[in-house]
């Protein structure tokens, strides 16, 4: 009988449980050497959340997404993804509906990590959490630390080297 080899999701391997891809902006705890083409990769999972929660806070601060909706339709656009599934999926996971704008990110806030949480399921697989791959105290760590920032957009990445 063969066993099944265990394949680790490349949002996990990278730390990077939402597949943020890679762009000129230096995210706090990124690894020194990029290896992965297209995605960020983290040290710890703790970064690859923190920047997940940033680029949502700046999709609702700056580009004004303000329902699940918006949200969804510019993180996963066509025709990469299916964006209508994937939202489908957010809200089913979430209970909140599409167009409802959404709450404030606030530390009381329960919506914010469960959404991280359901578009890491749908970015690495439904059972992410299940199998411990990513943990909600992780999620919610990594949330608050955030929110807890004053109501100008958190700090992103590291100053640059030599400017």
């Amino acid at each position: 009988m063969r066993t099944r080899k265990k394949i680790i999701p490349r949002g996990i391997r990278n730390n990077n449980p939402l597949n943020i891809r890679r762009t000129r902006t230096r995210w706090k705890g990124m690894t020194q050497r990029q290896t992965d083409p297209a995605f960020c990769q983290f040290g710890e999972m703790h970064y690859g959340l923190r920047a997940a929660f940033i680029v949502l806070h700046s999709y609702v601060v700056r580009h004004h997404l303000n329902t699940l909706q918006k949200v969804i339709y510019r993180w996963a656009p066509p025709p990469e993804n299916n964006p209508s599934t994937y939202l489908v999926y957010i809200c089913l996971r979430t209970g909140w509906p599409p167009v409802k704008p959404l709450p404030p990110m606030d530390n009381e806030s329960a919506f914010w990590p469960l959404l991280v949480e359901a578009m890491a399921e749908e970015e690495c697989g439904k059972d992410v959490m299940t199998q411990g791959l990513l943990k909600h105290e992780m999620v919610v760590e990594a949330y608050r630390e955030v929110a807890s920032y004053p109501k100008a957009s958190p700090p992103t990445s590291l100053p640059r080297r030599g400017k």
